[in-house]
Order: C-alpha cells, then sequence, then structure tokens
C-alpha cells in the first residue's frame, strides 16, 4: 500500500462460437458492376469456432505530490485463432502512457474526483498471420463525478493508422489513414447493487480510399448488477449485465463493389449502415481473483450495400483473472 508503484491486470481466455465468423453477407450473390457475381466459398456466411486470450495491464507510478498525480501506462492485448476462418486470425497489441493530473481542490459544486490524462498511443496489428497495421497517435481523457452519484468520463483520441498488405489483400493500403475519436460516458448507481451506463461515439475515419473513409455515431447502454449467489453453492457474488447499441455509419463517397441501379447501367452508390447489438454477460465469480464469464450476443447490421449487411449470434465462455 506504501510503494509508489502498483500494478493491477486480468487475463481472459476462452472459445467463441459466431453463426457469421468472416462477417459475410447473408445473400451468395452480389450486383457487381459487370453483373451479378456468385460470391466463392470463403466469402459467403460461415459459421466457426476460435479460441482466445486477452489481457490488460495498468501501471502506476505516484508522483509524490499533495495531489497524488501518477504517471499511467497501459497495455492490451487480444489473440485469437479461428478453427477454419483462418485468415482472420487477429494479434493485437496496443500501450499507451502518460500523466495523470487530479484536481482535488475543484469545489465540491463543480466536481469531485476530477483528473485529467494526456496520453500517447502505439499498436500492432496483425491479421492472419501476417501484419495488418500500426498505429501512432495521442489522446486525452477527463473524468469526474457530478451531483455526488454520476462518473462522467470523456476521451479524444487521433490516430495516424498505417496499413500493409498481404496476399490475401492485396489493397489494404488503400485503408491507410487517420481516425478521430470522442467518447463521452456516464454511469449511475440504480441501486446499492447495480448501475446503469450510457455511451455516446463519433469517429471520423479518413482513408486514402474515399469510399471507405465514413463518419460514424454510436449509443449504446448497459446495465450491471451484482448479487449473492445460490444459498449453500456459491461462497461468492455472481453478475449480470445487459446491453444493446445503435450505430450509424456514413461513407463519403460511391463503392466502386456494388451496381445499386435497377437498369444495365452502372450506378454505386455511397455506404450507408445501421446496425444493432444486443447482449447479456453472465459472471460467476469461484475464487478471491477468478470468475467464469459466458456472453451471448447478436448483431444485426443492414446497408444499402448488401455487400455489407448481415446477421451473427454468438456466445463466449472462459475464466477470467484478475490480479
Amino acid at each position: 500500500q506504501l510503494s509508489p508503484t502498483r500494478l493491477t491486470g486480468t487475463l481472459f481466455f476462452g472459445a467463441q462460437y459466431q453463426s457469421d465468423a468472416n462477417v459475410a453477407p447473408g445473400s451468395s450473390t452480389i450486383a457487381s458492376p459487370i453483373g451479378p457475381i456468385l460470391l466463392n466459398s470463403e466469402f459467403v456466411k460461415m459459421s466457426d469456432w476460435d479460441i482466445f486470450v486477452s489481457g490488460s495491464l495498468l501501471y502506476t507510478y505516484d508522483l509524490g505530490n499533495q495531489d497524488h498525480d501518477t504517471i499511467e501506462a497501459t497495455a492490451n492485448g487480444v489473440l485469437n485463432h479461428y478453427m477454419k476462418v483462418g485468415r482472420l486470425d487477429l494479434d493485437f497489441g496496443e500501450i499507451t502512457l502518460g500523466p495523470r493530473f487530479r484536481f482535488p481542490e475543484l469545489p465540491d459544486t463543480i466536481a469531485q474526483a476530477v483528473s485529467v490524462k494526456p496520453y500517447g498511443i502505439f499498436n500492432e496489428v496483425g491479421l492472419g498471420e501476417n501484419q495488418y497495421f500500426r498505429t501512432f497517435g495521442a489522446g486525452l481523457e477527463a473524468t469526474g463525478t457530478v451531483w455526488n452519484d454520476i462518473s462522467l468520463k470523456g476521451v479524444f483520441e487521433y490516430r495516424d493508422k498505417t496499413f500493409t498488405n498481404a496476399p490475401n489483400r492485396p489493397a489494404s493500403t488503400g485503408l491507410t489513414g487517420n481516425d478521430k475519436l470522442v467518447s463521452l460516458s456516464l454511469t449511475r448507481p440504480v441501486t446499492a447493487n447495480s448501475a446503469l451506463s450510457l455511451e455516446f461515439d463519433y469517429v471520423d475515419q479518413q482513408t486514402e480510399f474515399t469510399f471507405y473513409s465514413n463518419q460514424t455515431y454510436a449509443a449504446s447502454a448497459a446495465y450491471h448488477i451484482r448479487y449473492d449467489g445460490p444459498a449453500g453453492l456459491l461462497h461468492f457474488p455472481m453478475e449480470t449485465t445487459f446491453y444493446g447499441s445503435r450505430l450509424w455509419s456514413i461513407y463519403d463517397s460511391p463503392d466502386p463493389c456494388c451496381n445499386t441501379s435497377s437498369t444495365l447501367f452502372f450506378s454505386p452508390s455511397s455506404r450507408d449502415d445501421r446496425r444493432w447489438r444486443f447482449g447479456i454477460t453472465q459472471g460467476v465469480q469461484v475464487a478471491d481473483n477468478i470468475e467464469l464469464i459466458v456472453q451471448f450476443q447478436r448483431d444485426i447490421v443492414s446497408s444499402n450495400l448488401s455487400l455489407y449487411g448481415y446477421t451473427s449470434n454468438s456466445v463466449l465462455f472462459g475464466p477470467q483473472i484478475r490480479f
């Protein structure tokens, strides 16, 4: 407790089933610029299992001043491997580093527990056992509590992304560009053992291929409740989270993938996507620092370009270790 340094983290591993693992359209035929085309089998909706491991670390160093300012370093990573769709195997690692300044002397009538954290961002991402992209960027985070029990968090991030081609995706460099993210979230207790969280996100994504540049808006809500397990069976509490989100993505220019004309003449349109996501996560604590997690989720994506519309159901399960 007296040490100026502290390291905390989580490790989560397990298996996941997805009814549309390759995020493919429901129809095997698309209206291409040269007429209807039957998609190859690898691009048609395919269910699959994958195994995964994910983890996060938070290292803090107390600077020893009266405000308890700190230096924070975070590390997050994901590794997964599909049984059939190996070209979508993902390797993701991200590091952030920056100081967190605290403002305990602010009047309580404004906010409590206010902090501001500027930070740098670096990540490396692999896809299908080849490098996919890397990111350099910077962010600014502000947190605080208002009206005694509403926790607020605001984030702005800028990321410069450089993509790399691979034999099975020779045009990935067309995604090179930058992302600008604005996020605002709030959490408020509902009862002594439950809380409601709301979040709004906006992303401006610019790419070399302008038909992939887009502005995306998202709103989400989650209700989390913690409670005692069945008497005599479990010595630790259980927790359940219900969540849902709505996303709108509006693209900048016509996509040459698809013909949206009802005639023989080729007429492309800008992509316009909508996504619903619903899910429930159940946690069963089996030790002081170990929890078994089961999650059920459904995604429904509609698009004016049928190539990008899909539905998928997924279930994942595994143990989560905290330290």
